[in-house]
């Protein structure tokens, strides 16, 4: 990355974008640097307190002749403004923000549209009220059982979201509230029943820990506890609630390097890349089945990348391609230490730190 983030002093081209998505070249403007656009839209006081834009919805952008480029914006609105001018732009090769979330870290084109998919879910979108309206737990039991103090896996709140807040207590949460009905039609695993056979025995549950962020709520950890009092017919959990408060996941991993890709057709027939006999890289292959070069675009279809022990699913919710997904993680030959799934219409990137996990979240697709 240019050393000085691109200043007026470095780049090579420079342009912004304007509130309604038009793309502007500086070079075919009547402006000859960034200073004289900003003066004539802010005035002399605004062009000379530094280089943010402080006009509602207008993005400024430069880039220097080694493909890196940079953003300064401030309001939300134009964060889809940025994702088309970058999935537009083909040269660049790193991407850095002036943006109040950002630390001004480079980041690859997969990175940079993580970062601004999850920015844009706002804080807005979650309605606090809403969830802080699951009862705190008084009196230690949920129903026949006695709640422990001990809560495991505490860690992995920090390790999800950026910034959150807790709510109060051990909160009743209605298992309909979570997409799980009592008694759900899908198959249980032996070990969700051994573990619904030690619970009923103990009567003792451990808490377990609901995220809320702008899709709503899910299970952070206790995938298999919930299953087995789904199993147990209990229309209730006790819970801890996070609440994300901007709706930014950490950053996921860089699959630029995968060691195995294929994909996942409409009838559910899993293709390895490697025995694909033909000549033709992944994003060629995929394209051709209907799929863009970053999304599954064609319905009923799943593309996967697997690079060491985490898988990336990129496709379109349904609950024929969420059957389809159960099927290839759990005959997987690979063993998935973690698994993220991009949804297009469902939010976006979501991120699990296990398979089973990541199991549980599509199996709510099936009810």
């Amino acid at each position: 990355m240019a050393q000085h983030y691109l200043s007026s002093y470095g780049y090579k081209h420079w342009g912004w974008i304007e509130p309604n998505g038009k793309i502007v070249d500086g070079a075919k403007s009547d402006f000859n640097n960034h200073y004289e656009l900003l003066k004539d839209l802010l005035g002399e006081k605004f062009a000379n307190s530094g280089h943010k834009i402080e006009k509602d919805g207008w993005v400024r952008w430069a880039s220097d002749k080694d493909g890196n480029m940079h953003f300064e914006f401030m309001n939300p609105k134009s964060i889809p403004n940025v994702i088309r001018f970058i999935k537009l732009t083909s040269v660049a090769h790193t991407f850095t923000f002036d943006h109040p979330k950002s630390d001004r870290s480079p980041m690859d084109e997969k990175k940079a549209l993580i970062w601004l998919k999850n920015l844009g879910k706002l804080q807005e979108n979650t309605n606090l009220d809403e969830y802080s309206k699951w009862p705190i737990i008084r009196d230690g039991m949920i129903g026949d059982l006695e709640i422990t103090d001990k809560i495991d896996n505490k860690d992995s709140i920090g390790a999800t979201f950026d910034d959150y807040m807790i709510l109060k207590g051990i909160r009743e949460i209605p298992l309909d509230d979570l997409g799980e009905g009592p008694g759900d039609s899908h198959q249980y695993s032996q070990r969700v029943k051994d573990l619904a056979d030690q619970i009923s025995t103990n009567k003792r549950i451990m808490p377990l820990i609901v995220a809320v962020d702008a899709d709503g709520p899910w299970i952070l950890e206790g995938a298999h506890r919930i299953d087995a009092l789904d199993y147990l017919k209990y229309k209730s959990i006790p819970a801890l609630v996070v609440i994300s408060r901007d709706g930014v996941l950490k950053e996921m991993h860089n699959f630029a390097k995968y060691k195995n890709w294929g994909w996942v057709d409409d009838e559910g027939v899993i293709i390895d890349g490697d025995e694909v006999t033909r000549d033709g890289t992944h994003d060629e292959i995929c394209r051709e089945a209907g799929f863009s070069s970053h999304q599954a675009l064609k319905a009923g279809w799943i593309r996967w990348l697997i690079d060491d022990e985490e898988l990336n699913a990129e496709y379109l919710p349904s609950k024929e391609t969420s059957k389809h997904l159960i099927k290839f993680i759990t005959k997987s030959k690979y063993h998935f230490r973690t698994v993220t799934l991009d949804e297009p219409g469902n939010g976006g990137w979501r991120y699990f730190d296990n398979d089973f996990k990541a199991i549980q979240h599509l199996k709510k697709r099936l009810t």
